[in-house]
């Protein structure tokens, strides 16, 4: 079942996948002509109400469609605003038989006593907020109070708990939407060729429709802040998952080592470099401060440091409602202290090796052995899961994600750095790690696909931080620009 929010990220990830809106929005208003013929069949006197996106371009498809069997009119609440919607429109000029009204309430209340059959594609499930505003809701309460058969596309029009179309049917596309339950005797579902690839693979449509777009008015730490608590070898790992969550929009970085390596960090110049990576001596304070939590990049595990950082296990659980994510060595406090941290919000992010260490099993051969341990592990421990591999497997135990970002040229210490300071950042922002964890997979390996597009085979992970903005901006401000690449 779909939330309004689902629809748009299915959009854009289909033209991900190669299908585009266009093409979906044409096989929309062909279901809506084949719904209507096998219900009320030709020569109906036929009113299409359109609202200026996307679910309105259904239905000045379907217009066009109808027409060619009966008697169409066209009422617009305004001009179509949408690339795809004024394709449609065109199209429907050159229909010399479809007589069109945009704006005109008069007008609208006598074709509304002319019809037979009404087709609402007035606002489906794009509509947002509590309260529907003029024109929509005159619209609404005339097509309610006609009395006539009326057809929804995808959703009937408005909002459930303020004003909505009552229709006779629903055709709505591809799966049910949530709050169609109750009329489920009067939908129809629909195929119009929504890739499957669109909704199991991670994709542009999930960071344009769930990354949080900041206020204008927004404030130092408004933005998310991290922690990222260490007993590192490998100190530049540090800065690496710092300068990555910084690079994903968080604000501020707060950096905790139980070894003395703030004078290390600044002698590399990171420090100096972004005041956004603070080192802090005070732990407990400054992991409350946090949105999120990562532990564990270049930490050994061989090294024995687990009873320098036990304290820190205290900590967690005094704190288990902020999220933490646990990487390298990190790992090793899920499989020492499991029953410690039992309830807390957790992130892992292992590849096959770890993964064998921490849970004593393989995690398979094939994608479907992957899919499917890591899924009984992830609900048996209570954790989310990024299984790195060729196709990286992210899952919570009961959802599933699959990303297919990234190169062979990632294959560099450092890279999974990278990808956990992103995750950490995005889990600041999105509150849902599931969502957080999969997001931050697509965006780290295409930010590493356009390093290597730039620089070849030998990339660092510095030159795939540096990508991680490029990626995030096509992202959020055209999505629909970016094709998925085989490698």
């Amino acid at each position: 079942m779909l939330k309004p929010e689902d629809v748009r990220v299915l959009d854009i990830n289909s033209c991900f996948w190669g299908v585009e809106t266009q093409v979906l929005m044409e096989n929309a208003g062909k279901a809506i002509y084949r719904f209507f013929k096998e219900k009320y069949g030709s020569q109906k006197n036929v009113l299409v109400v359109c609202g200026p996106g996307n679910n309105g371009g259904d239905g000045l498809v379907a217009a066009r469609l109808l027409s060619r069997e009966n008697n169409v009119k066209v009422f617009l609440l305004k001009e179509p605003k949408t690339t795809e919607a004024k394709v449609a429109y065109n199209k429907l000029l050159m229909e010399n038989n479809i007589e069109i009204t945009i704006g005109n309430m008069d007008k609208l209340k006598e074709i509304i006593e002319w019809a037979d059959v009404i087709i609402d594609a007035v606002l489906g499930v794009g509509v947002r907020g509590t309260h529907v505003k003029d024109p929509y809701r005159s619209v609404i309460e005339l097509i309610n109070k006609a009395g006539k058969d009326v057809i929804s596309v995808d959703y009937p029009s408005g909002i459930p708990e303020d004003i909505i179309v009552h229709p006779t049917y629903v055709i709505t596309f591809h799966d049910l939407k949530e709050g169609l339950l109750n009329i489920a005797e009067r939908i129809r579902i629909a195929d119009i060729g929504i890739p499957k690839e669109a909704e199991i693979y991670a994709g542009p449509g999930d960071i344009y429709v769930y990354y949080p777009k900041p206020e204008k008015n927004v404030h130092k730490g408004q933005r998310g802040r991290i922690m990222v608590i260490d007993a590192a070898t490998f100190i530049g790992a540090i800065v690496l998952s710092a300068m990555s969550a910084y690079r994903i929009g968080v604000d501020l970085v707060y950096v905790y080592t139980y070894f003395n390596s703030e004078k290390p960090l600044r002698k590399i110049g990171y420090v100096s470099y972004s005041p956004s990576i603070v080192v802090v001596d005070d732990l407990e304070m400054f992991y409350g401060r946090s949105d999120a939590v990562l532990i564990g990049p270049g930490m050994d595990r061989e090294i024995g440091v687990f009873d320098v950082i036990r304290p820190l296990v205290d900590v967690i659980s005094e704190n288990k409602n902020i999220p933490i994510i646990l990487d390298a060595g990190g790992l090793t406090l899920l499989k020492e202290y499991r029953d410690e941290l039992s309830g807390a919000d957790i992130i892992i992010t292992p590849h096959a090796g770890e993964f064998r260490y921490l849970f004593e099993r393989d995690p398979g051969r094939t994608l479907s052995e992957r899919i499917e341990n890591a899924k009984r592990v992830a609900k048996d421990w209570e954790v989310t899961i990024v299984l790195k591999g060729p196709v990286d497997v992210i899952t919570d135990g009961k959802r599933v994600k699959l990303n297919t970002t990234g190169c062979p040229s990632m294959a560099v210490g450092g890279s999974g750095d990278v990808l956990s300071g992103v995750i950490t950042g995005l889990r600041a922002k999105v509150k849902d790690s599931f969502k957080a964890a999969y997001m931050g997979a697509f965006i780290t390996g295409l930010a590493g696909e356009y390093a290597s597009e730039k620089l070849g085979y030998g990339i660092t992970p510095e030159d795939i931080i540096r990508e991680v903005p490029k990626v995030l901006k096509l992202c959020l401000e055209n999505p629909t620009s970016l094709t998925y690449s085989p490698r």
